[in-house]
């Protein structure tokens, strides 16, 4: 899949990476909520909180929002953001298949695993969020996903100021998300030099 984007989105066209790859990253986004069953169930040893921001995040910017904005296909952060997340898969699930079969993962795999987040963590959240900011005008003009009153349940919703909060909520976060994954990697090199 990232050999793919890569060479479709990056060789060929930014603009045709959502109509090359978005189908099967769609679909491989669905199957991430595996994950949170993973953790729950002792498989993997990551924690429930991270992988469930982590997996319904990306769900919530691909599945609920970007699929409904096809404007938004052709930008750039489509790309960057499919790229990215396909580089940090391409690290985090080859340590996991370690980690399942009770075997030590190459040195190289365990240094990128706590050290390529620096640089692709932000650049992913960056991407995300360049795609929310275009996203915007087209939620709010067509209303995706709001509920208007009057209606029968009494209930009104307004998606448009929920991405609002939504990405309000993730800037503050972000900073100590970002903090939290130094301090793991610290523990772990911790770990290393005992």
């Amino acid at each position: 899949m990232l050999w793919r984007a890569w060479r479709l989105g990056f060789w060929e066209s930014i603009d045709t990476t959502f109509t090359a790859v978005g189908p099967m990253v769609c679909t491989l986004q669905i199957l991430a909520f595996l994950e949170i069953f993973n953790v729950l169930l002792g498989i993997t040893k990551s924690s429930v909180g991270p992988t469930l921001a982590q997996v319904l995040g990306r769900n919530h910017v691909l599945l609920v929002a970007l699929i409904f904005v096809p404007e938004v296909y052709t930008h750039w952060g489509v790309a960057l953001m499919f790229f990215i997340w396909g580089l940090s898969e391409l690290i985090r699930y080859p340590l996991y298949l370690y980690t399942i079969n009770n075997s030590t993962p190459p040195q190289f795999l365990q240094f990128l695993r706590y050290n390529a987040f620096i640089i692709l963590y932000p650049i992913g959240f960056a991407a995300e969020n360049v795609l929310w900011y275009n996203m915007l005008p087209y939620i709010k003009e067509r209303e995706i996903h709001s509920v208007r009153l009057p209606n029968s349940i009494n209930f009104g919703f307004d998606y448009y100021y929920f991405v609002i909060f939504w990405i309000c909520t993730t800037l503050l976060v972000f900073p100590f998300q970002y903090m939290f994954m130094f301090k793991l990697r610290s523990l772990k090199n911790k770990k290393k030099t005992n």
